[in-house]
């Protein structure tokens, strides 16, 4: 059985449209279906402007399915997605069509944005901790700091307003840990986003879903769903809870999982995954055509 999974803001880069070069009639279709200045903003940046928040993520999400439709699908497959990855994850696995999507992609971007906008946020990557001692600095500043991504033994990000989390970094330094601050102001998969949630929610409810046809694994739980109004209160939810990514790698295994396959601008999932199974545990990139097609001619 082979695990699907798909990264999200983060991943981006200039230049990173040049899967739309195939001649395959869902690219097409979803080239069509870009703006204009997105679709310049992804081949040729500035790389600012590709970095604001409400473009981001619907580039990364387009590139995200755009390879994957350039895959042959194994038999035995399961998704999962890392926080907007999770996405990528709903689409391939069948509940909700690209172009509904991209209306939901927008919706959370420009609510991201906004509540950037009306609060300072911040979050930094913590490395060299166990996740019960960064657990215990988060509490130390209640209702402020929150462990939002739990990606790896010994790398779990936190997020909240931002002079707490600057000085919550000070105190992981002070335990010997250390800290990656990640170039956003905003503080993602924490209750400092319920104000987000509405206009989300508006969104999804606002467009159809179906059951899955294959397993999701979810961020919030780690657990495989299938269910239209599973994968909808999924959606909802991941707002403002943490990514149990390390959870979710597991599942996947005791699964029955022998394979990942990252799907996405460049790969950053895959070392995370050789962190919690183990540095032999086979993993694929698909970052271009030709990625895909060495996959798919296995």
């Amino acid at each position: 059985m082979k695990a699907i999974v798909f990264p999200g803001q983060g991943t981006q880069f200039v230049g990173m449209s040049g899967c739309f070069e195939s001649n395959s009639d869902l690219l097409e279709k979803i080239r069509k279906s870009l703006d204009a200045d997105l679709l310049k903003l992804m081949s040729h940046g500035p790389e600012a402007d590709l970095n604001r928040t409400q473009n981001v993520q619907k580039a990364v999400f387009t590139i995200n399915i755009a390879l994957f439709s350039l895959l042959v699908l194994p038999e035995n497959v399961v998704f999962a997605g890392h926080s907007l990855g999770e996405y990528s994850a709903v689409v391939a696995a069948g509940a909700l069509q690209f172009d509904d999507a991209m209306k939901v992609v927008e919706a959370r971007s420009l609510a991201m944005e906004r509540q950037q906008a009306k609060s300072s946020g911040a979050m930094s990557v913590i490395l060299g901790l166990d996740d019960a001692r960064v657990e215990e600095i988060c509490r130390g500043f209640p209702d402020q700091v929150f462990c939002a991504n739990y990606n790896a033994p010994g790398q779990v990000v936190i997020s909240g307003e931002f002079r707490a989390v600057e000085e919550a970094v000070r105190q992981v330094i002070i335990c010997g840990g250390k800290a990656r601050p990640i170039p956003v102001l905003v503080a993602a998969h924490t209750p400092c986003m319920a104000e987000a949630v509405v206009p989300l929610a508006s969104a999804i409810g606002s467009v159809p879903f179906t059951d899955c046809r294959y397993c999701v694994f979810a961020n919030t739980t780690g657990r495989p769903i299938k269910g239209a109004s599973e994968v909808r209160g999924e959606l909802i939810q991941q707002m403002t809870s943490p990514i149990h990514w390390v959870d979710i790698v597991r599942n996947m295994a005791k699964y029955g999982v022998d394979e990942f396959v990252e799907v996405g601008p460049k790969p950053v999932l895959a070392s995370l995954i050789h962190r919690i199974l183990g540095a032999d545990f086979p993993v694929s990139n698909i970052c271009s055509l030709a990625d895909a097609r060495s996959f798919n001619g296995r």
